[in-house]
């Protein structure tokens, strides 16, 4: 919770609406088009992590409409 909430923060710095870390980018990457924007430091975390910015709807998600 804390990540997200400094992730979150970030949104200030770069004039973006949706901000996620690395993990996140690799669930959502197939159904949403996505930037890297930057290497940030996050105070409590050691590592220098990966955040980036969501851009829209892949236009080829997959139907999930139930056929009948």
């Amino acid at each position: 919770v804390n990540l997200a909430s400094r992730v979150e923060l970030l949104n200030k710095n770069y004039s973006t609406d949706i901000l996620m870390t690395e993990s996140t980018y690799n669930i959502v990457k197939d159904f949403y088009d996505s930037i890297n924007i930057d290497h940030v430091p996050i105070k409590g975390k050691k590592e220098i992590i990966d955040v980036y910015q969501l851009l829209n709807v892949k236009d080829s998600l997959p139907s999930f409409r139930h056929h009948e």
